[in-house]
């Protein structure tokens, strides 16, 4: 089954069912990012280096199952941390 990209919120309604989505090769949930840079870092490079891959913040999971969604807290923070080349987190 060839990778099919995550792009748009009818992507995200039609890839992502509660209760029946698994994490596979190329989708990986994340509840938040934590503080662990260096795991983050190779789930994405994981993703880079295959045939790319879709990491889903704010995912709830059991499992490896899709339960649902969470808020994110401060968003804006996210972005900061997600790009990476001079903020605090590098």
């Amino acid at each position: 089954m060839p990778y099919l990209p995550i792009y748009t919120i009818a992507d995200v309604r039609e890839r992502l069912k509660v209760g029946q989505t698994r994490e596979n090769h190329w989708l990986d949930f994340k509840y938040d990012l934590g503080k662990d840079n260096a795991e983050n870092a190779r789930d994405i490079a994981q993703f880079a280096n295959a045939s790319g891959g879709a990491l889903v913040l704010g995912a709830e999971e059991d499992d490896q199952v899709f339960t649902g969604f969470h808020c994110v807290e401060n968003p804006p923070e996210l972005i900061t941390r997600l790009d990476c080349p001079g903020s605090k987190w590098c």
